[in-house]
C-alpha cells in the first residue's frame, strides 16, 4: 500500500509537469496552485506520520516512578 505522503508527492509533480507543459496562463496558474496544494498534504502526512512514530516511541519508553522523599 502507498502511503499517503508518495501519493501526494506525485500528484504534486504531475501538476508540475502540466503547468510547465500548457501554454495557457489561466491553466498555468491553475495546475501550479494545485501542485501547491498537494505539496501542503504531501508535507501534512509526513508530519502526522512523525508525530505517530515519536509517540510510538515514547509508549515503549519505561516510566519512570517518583520517590518520596
Amino acid at each position: 500500500m502507498e502511503l499517503r505522503s508518495e501519493t501526494a508527492w506525485k500528484k504534486a509533480a504531475a501538476c508540475d509537469a502540466h503547468a510547465k507543459l500548457t501554454k495557457d496562463e489561466v491553466l498555468r496558474v491553475k495546475f501550479e496552485r494545485l501542485r501547491d496544494s498537494w505539496i501542503r498534504i504531501a508535507n501534512d502526512a509526513e508530519a502526522s506520520t512523525a508525530r505517530a512514530n515519536c509517540r510510538d516511541k515514547q509508549a515503549d519508553r519505561p516510566t519512570l516512578e517518583r520517590r518520596a522523599s
